[in-house]
């Protein structure tokens, strides 16, 4: 049943002051509640443990490279500046810079607690040791698997046909909790045959229906920042090296693959081609719910294979020619199809090879885009020869330490995040878009959005409760996800080995190690029990899995700005959070108006605001903590970083 109040409140307030001449709204939002029935009833049946894996965000990643190259970007910067004779902003406070670097980082802000003890803390390398432990928490995969996933999704103006969007973020998650190379990746994704649900990697090529040129086109996009788009019918107008041959050569080294239909593929051949060798449990994601809070889950049972035949054709009316895989201003790869590697192995030899301070300009460019708002070239894939590069030296710099480094992503993260390309305060001046003296302020995407509603609120903190009441399950479960990964690994080898194509079996992962329980073995009937609970868990999980495809729907900014304010979601998460009663819990109402702050922005409350708030408090009788609380989320300084 959804039940609907009338909503008279007025919002008038600067960045600074989010509550100023803010009326409190008689019920609101309560009034505008809808109460889920769906999750205790989806509760009772069983949940396969299987379909939908669960993990608690306990796990610490590596750390990758501790060292970083931040200096570097400021020497260049105040060089720049003071040749340009322009001010940079100053950098900002420690509140703000922690909450900035947690939504970059881990796509949420940090909890009132971490913010309260790092605002407190007068330690010189606090933001450094911020970073550091930041880039080890478990959710730093979560959120980037995400913002990666995106990255592919966006190659393409239309769905790709059967693609199973679960699998590709567990695999990119799987990759960024390892700390896998960037170039790694590269390789994964455009030279890796397999089935989908199986392996996610395989999905790149599906997205693109395994069309040769597509499958080209999206690579050089996604790791060369290069559009070849228009050279597809005619030689680029703005770009002479992009000639029309170029993008047909490129696309003829992925001119032997098939797209394989499990469903209609003879068992046995698609199983001796594509063994089930299990999954990582580096894969297993530690959203609020686990794996079933992932969106986008569907996909057909399909394979990408390579196979010995099939030629690409310069399209032509009159005179079609068959097309000789040619690297993009290289020589044609005469012979290609003489040794045992692929032509899609071969094109990863040359993307990882030749192109690779390309490639690490590529991928600097792409995070300085998503951490700073502004990159060398206003778009991800917007290098050409053409167009001139912003700070060419400093892209240049940081790419070749980005090569020396291996393409370690924390790394170069490290890097930005401790620059003062990233601390600079706000400032609208037009001329920042060039010089970088001051930041941009940019509204959170749906995934930071959707994350900070779910932890201000306290809903991420009452779904891992639930989840750790069945630890010791799922700690259990781990251990038999990893034992039947070793013992498919082996078979899988044996199957390669015997069968057609052996060199597959030598590029199987290494069998994971084993994993020691925090708690001794359960009992049959605790282990019923937590079964029982786990299933209300993974419910909780599938209920946010809707929530956030539907935030990362594109909506008109009117539709997304009533989502934002009076959405399903936010409804939801302040009646089933934990905050609004923890704050209603504290004694004085100046602590509770300094927990709410803390909670929502991550800082504490000016002289000012805590005054109005206080007052407000003390002559409205009808003064709800859940209703600052939705005021506080609503403001600008909370929809942006």
């Amino acid at each position: 049943m959804m039940t609907w109040g009338v909503v008279h409140c007025r919002y008038v307030g600067s960045t600074r002051n989010p509550v100023r001449r803010w009326s409190v709204c008689r019920g609101f939002p309560f009034l505008l509640l809808v109460v889920i029935a769906g999750v205790a009833g989806e509760a009772q049946g069983e949940v396969s443990p299987e379909l939908f894996p669960a993990a608690l965000p306990n796990r610490q990643l590596p750390e990758g490279n501790t060292d970083h190259a931040a200096t570097l970007i400021d020497l260049y910067l105040s060089g720049f500046w003071q040749g340009a004779q322009v001010a940079a902003t100053g950098v900002v406070d420690d509140a703000t810079f922690l909450r900035r670097a947690s939504l970059g980082i881990v796509g949420a802000p940090p909890a009132a607690e971490t913010a309260r003890a790092f605002i407190e803390d007068t330690s010189p390398d606090k933001r450094e040791v911020a970073v550091n432990g930041l880039l080890r928490e478990s959710q730093y995969a979560d959120y980037w698997a995400f913002r990666q996933r995106q990255w592919v999704l966006e190659l393409r103006e239309s769905v790709g046909q059967g693609t199973n969007f679960v699998s590709l973020y567990q695999y990119l998650r799987q990759a960024l909790a390892e700390n896998r190379s960037w170039d790694r990746v590269a390789r994964d994704l455009v030279a890796t045959q397999g089935a989908i649900k199986k392996d996610g990697r395989a999905n790149f090529g599906i997205y693109f229906d395994g069309e040769p040129n597509e499958y080209a086109e999206a690579a050089m996009r996604l790791f060369l920042g290069i559009n070849l788009a228009c050279a597809q019918c005619h030689d680029d107008p703005y770009v002479d090296e992009y000639k029309r041959e170029s993008y047909w050569g490129l696309s003829a080294f992925f001119g032997r693959i098939e797209m394989w239909d499990g469903n209609l593929v003879a068992p046995e051949r698609f199983a001796e081609r594509f063994p089930d060798i299990g999954r990582s449990e580096y894969s297993v994601s530690t959203l609020p719910g686990g794996d079933a809070a992932i969106d986008g889950a569907g996909g057909e049972n399909r394979a990408v294979a390579d196979v010995d035949t099939g030629e690409v054709q310069l399209p032509h009316p009159e005179n079609p020619q068959t097309m000789i895989p040619t690297p993009l201003g290289g020589e044609p790869m005469v012979g290609a199809d003489e040794g045992t590697r692929s032509r899609r192995e071969l094109f990863a030899d040359w993307l990882t090879g030749s192109q690779r301070q390309k490639m690490a300009r590529a991928i600097v460019n792409r995070y300085f885009l998503e951490l700073t708002g502004r990159g060398f070239v206003d778009r991800a894939d917007g290098f050409a020869p053409s167009k001139p590069v912003r700070h060419a030296a400093l892209l240049d710099q940081i790419a070749r330490n980005l090569v020396s480094h291996e393409f370690d992503i924390k790394w170069l993260i490290r890097t930005i995040v401790l620059s003062k390309a990233f601390q600079l305060k706000f400032d609208d001046e037009p001329s920042a878009h060039e010089a970088w003296h001051a930041a941009e302020r940019r509204r959170l995407n749906s995934d930071q959005w959707f994350n900070s509603v779910l932890r201000v609120t306290g809903r991420e903190e009452a779904i891992y409760l639930v989840g750790e009441q069945v630890r010791s399950l799922l700690e259990e479960e781990t251990a038999c996800r990893i034992d039947q990964r070793k013992r498919l690994l082996v078979e899988g080898e044996e199957k390669l080995r015997s069968g057609p194509f052996p060199h597959l079996a030598d590029r199987l992962p290494a069998p994971p190690g084993d994993f020691v329980q925090s708690e001794s073995a359960l009992t049959e009937q605790e282990r019923e029990e937590q079964k029982k609970i786990r299933q209300t868990y993974i419910a909780f999980g599938k209920n946010l899995s809707g929530h956030r495809s539907s935030a990362r729907t594109e909506m008109s900014p009117t539709s997304e700005a009533l989502m934002r304010m009076n959405g399903l979601l936010l409804a939801e998460s302040l009646r089933e959070g934990t905050s609004v009663t923890q704050i209603e819990s504290l004694e004085s109402g100046q602590n509770k108006i300094e927990q709410a702050y803390l909670t929502v922005l991550a800082r504490f409350p000016g002289v000012e605001e805590s005054r109005e708030v206080l007052a407000m408090m003390e002559q409205n009788a009808d003064f709800k903590i859940n209703d600052l609380m939705w005021a506080l989320i609503q403001t600008n300084e909370f929809q942006s970083l």
